[in-house]
């Protein structure tokens, strides 16, 4: 591999951040899909990074160092040239951003309190794993009843520049998947009392 092949690759590695333990939300790593008949399927996950722990800002600056070497392979082809200082992105605060209605978003998913969050999708399926308490080996998860929202565990990323439609920031992509631990799910499941007033 030549020597300017090399540089190349490297700066592309500074892309690509694997995450600190984070809460997994809006769990769809099985099946592609998109939000209306127009989107291209893609696979997603939308990633909780609690900001109380080391752990967390240290996933946090990480992100943001991927997103800033994104931002500087990109200026080029997506900014005119020129390296922007505070470009758009996706990773989001969880107690100040806002819908399009100006209502936080935390107030409808308050899992997003205390957090920063990120959506990634792929339009390739992600490998999701998980390690073997036996033989503490990875295993592949082949079951999607066996992941869910709420679970905790690991993501790779890669960070990327875009540009067109009039927009233009920083995203990024998800890779892979490691589940670390099974957590409270996020979806919330009806118990059934609500058959409870009326008789047989």
């Amino acid at each position: 591999m030549t020597k300017t092949k090399e540089t190349k690759n490297s700066k592309l590695n500074e892309c690509q951040v694997v995450t600190g333990e984070v809460r997994l939300s809006y769990v769809n790593l099985f099946e592609a899909r998109g939000f209306n008949d127009a989107d291209e399927p893609k696979y997603s996950v939308t990633i909780l990074i609690p900001k109380d722990t080391e752990d967390g800002k240290r996933t946090y600056n990480r992100i943001m160092a991927a997103i800033r070497k994104a931002a500087e392979l990109g200026a080029a082809k997506h900014f005119g040239g020129r390296i922007p200082t505070e470009p758009v992105h996706t990773l989001r605060d969880g107690d100040t951003d806002k819908d399009d209605l100006g209502e936080l978003k935390k107030e409808k998913s308050p899992e997003l309190a205390g957090n920063w969050f990120m959506r990634l999708s792929t339009k390739f399926a992600p490998v999701v794993l998980r390690r073997n308490d036996v033989t503490k080996q990875l295993d592949e998860i082949l079951n999607p009843m066996d992941v869910y929202s709420g679970m905790y565990g690991k993501v790779s990323l890669t960070t990327f520049a875009y540009s067109g439609d009039g927009r233009r920031g920083i995203s990024a992509v998800l890779n892979n998947v490691l589940i670390t631990r099974d957590g409270e799910p996020l979806v919330s499941r009806l118990t059934g009392n609500e058959f409870d007033e009326f008789e047989d």
